[in-house]
C-alpha cells in the first residue's frame, strides 16, 4: 500500500501503545520535574519540620528523590507495556537476535554457549542451521579441514583442552556426516517435543505483560531506582537525627534552668489563747504587781494550769521548791 504519513504513523503507534502520544508543551498533564519537586516540598514541609537552612535543603532533596522514584515506576510500567507490544509484533526476531549474540561468543565458551542456545527454540534453530550446513558440506567436500573441525567442536560444546582426546571428529567423511545428521535429528526432536511449547508459553506471558525483564535497559532502571531510594533514606535519616538532637538539647536546657521559687508557705494557724492573767490583788486592782508577785503569779499559772493540749510533765526541783514556798506563805 501507499506509505503512511507522519500523522498516520503516530496514530497507529498510539493505538498499539497507549503510553505513546504527541508531545504538547501546553498539556497540563505534563509537569516539569522542578514543579513536581516544589509541590512535594510544600506538601511535606510541615511533616518533616526543618529547623535550619540545611534541613530545608534536605527536605528539597527528599522531595526530589521521591519524584524520581515515581518517575522510575512510570518508566518501568512503560517498559512492561513496550515489552508486551514487542512480544506481539517481533517476538521471533528479538529471540533470533539474542541467539546470534550468543553464537558469536561460542568459540570463547563453547560448553556454556551450547547449553544456553539449547534453552530456547530460536537458539536450537541456530544450532540446527549450522549442523545442516555441515551435512551438505560433507556431501560436497568429503572432508573437513582444521577450521571447519574447530567450528564443529564449538557446535558440540567441546572446550579446546579436551579436543585432542575427543575421537568423534577423527573419522572418515561418512562418520562425520553421520555425526552431523545425528545432531540434526536430536535438535529437531528437542524443538518439536519441548521448545516449541515453552516458546509459546513465554510469548503469551510476555504479551500479557508478565514475567521478569532482564534486559539491559530494565537493569539500568532498577539500578537507578535503588540509588534514588538510598539517597532518600539517607536524607530522611539526617532529618530524624537532627530533630532528635534538637529535642535532646531542649530537654537538657529545661533541666538546667532552675524552676521558679515556690509560693510562700501558708502562715501557721494562730496559737492557742494565752491563759488569762491572774486576778488583781485585793490591795488594788489598778496597782502594778511587784516583781516578786509577778514571778509567783506566772509560776503559779505554769504549775497549776498547763496550756491547752500540752502534755502534763512532772515538776522540776526548782518548781517544787517554789510551790512549797508559796504554800508556806498561804498558811501564814
Amino acid at each position: 500500500g501507499a506509505p503512511m504519513s507522519s500523522d498516520d504513523r503516530t496514530a497507529t503507534a498510539t493505538a498499539e501503545a497507549p503510553w505513546i502520544g504527541p508531545f504538547d508543551a501546553g498539556d497540563p498533564r505534563i509537569n516539569s520535574q522542578a514543579q513536581a519537586v516544589a509541590r512535594r516540598k510544600a506538601e511535606w514541609h510541615s511533616s518533616l519540620d526543618p529547623g535550619n537552612a540545611f534541613e530545608v535543603w534536605l527536605v528539597t532533596y527528599i522531595a526530589l528523590q521521591s519524584v524520581r522514584l515515581e518517575h522510575c515506576a512510570l518508566m518501568a510500567d512503560a517498559q512492561r507495556q513496550r515489552r508486551a507490544l514487542r512480544a506481539k509484533l517481533v517476538w521471533d526476531e528479538d529471540r533470533r537476535l539474542a541467539a546470534e549474540l550468543l553464537g558469536e561468543k561460542l568459540s570463547q565458551h563453547p560448553a556454556r554457549g551450547v547449553r544456553q542456545l539449547r534453552q530456547t527454540q530460536q537458539g536450537a534453530e541456530w544450532l540446527l542451521e549450522r549442523w545442516r550446513f555441515w551435512v551438505r558440506a560433507l556431501e560436497i567436500a568429503r572432508d573437513w579441514d582444521e577450521p571447519r573441525r574447530a567450528l564443529a567442536f564449538d557446535l558440540l560444546g567441546v572446550p579446546p583442552a579436551r579436543r585432542l582426546t575427543d575421537p568423534r571428529l577423527s573419522g572418515e567423511a561418512a562418520t562425520l556426516k553421520a555425526l552431523a545428521e545425528a545432531q540434526v535429528a536430536a535438535l529437531e526432536r528437542l524443538i518439536s517435543d519441548r521448545l516449541e511449547r515453552l516458546d509459546a508459553a513465554e510469548r503469551a506471558e510476555a504479551e500479557a505483560g508478565r514475567g521478569f525483564d532482564d534486559a539491559a535497559e530494565a537493569r539500568r532502571l532498577r539500578r537507578y531506582e535503588s540509588e534514588c531510594r538510598r539517597a532518600m533514606q539517607w536524607a530522611l535519616s539526617q532529618i530524624r537525627e537532627r530533630a532528635l538532637t534538637r529535642r535532646s538539647a531542649s530537654a537538657s536546657a529545661a533541666t538546667a534552668t532552675p524552676p521558679p521559687s515556690a509560693a510562700a508557705p501558708p502562715s501557721p494557724p494562730p496559737s492557742a489563747a494565752a491563759p488569762p492573767s491572774p486576778p488583781p490583788s485585793a490591795a488594788g486592782a489598778e496597782a502594778a504587781l511587784s516583781p516578786l508577785a509577778a514571778e509567783e503569779a506566772v509560776l503559779a499559772v505554769s504549775i497549776t494550769r498547763p496550756a491547752p493540749g500540752a502534755e502534763e510533765r512532772p515538776l522540776s526541783r526548782h518548781a517544787r521548791r517554789a510551790l512549797a514556798k508559796r504554800q508556806r506563805r498561804q498558811r501564814r
